[in-house]
């Protein structure tokens, strides 16, 4: 999709992805269509909610892959248990392509979120 304001033509699109988890414990579910997405231009929001899993140490680095666009360089993002609406969590998105979580325990549903540049 793409839009004009003025005499500016906008690059803008919206979508879902499919998020590979990596080095995991538990089993994480990424919620039905839950992946999505929003690029405008340069900028990229993506959000997910996932169901599952822990991450319950520093030491054990999950994360996602797969990301729809490829950062242009490490962006910080947060994540919160949607039914309590606390429990916020940092996590990051990596130049690498990499999304890593922050130590956390999914009771419920998790809403993940980041907004990163793109290449």
């Amino acid at each position: 999709k793409s839009g004009v304001i003025g005499t500016t033509e906008l690059d803008y699109e919206e979508g879902t992805w499919t998020p590979v988890i990596n080095n995991s414990t538990g089993t994480w579910t990424i919620a039905s269509g839950g992946a999505n997405y929003v690029k405008v231009g340069k900028m990229c929001h993506i959000q997910m909610l996932v169901t599952g899993g822990t991450k319950t140490s520093t030491a054990d680095s999950t994360y996602f892959n797969s990301l729809p666009f490829t950062p242009a360089f490490n962006s910080i993002g947060n994540s919160m248990n949607q039914s309590t609406q606390n429990n916020h969590y940092p996590n990051t998105v990596s130049a690498n392509g990499n999304w890593y979580l922050s130590t956390m325990s999914t009771a419920g549903t998790m809403v993940f979120s980041v907004t990163y540049i793109t290449v």
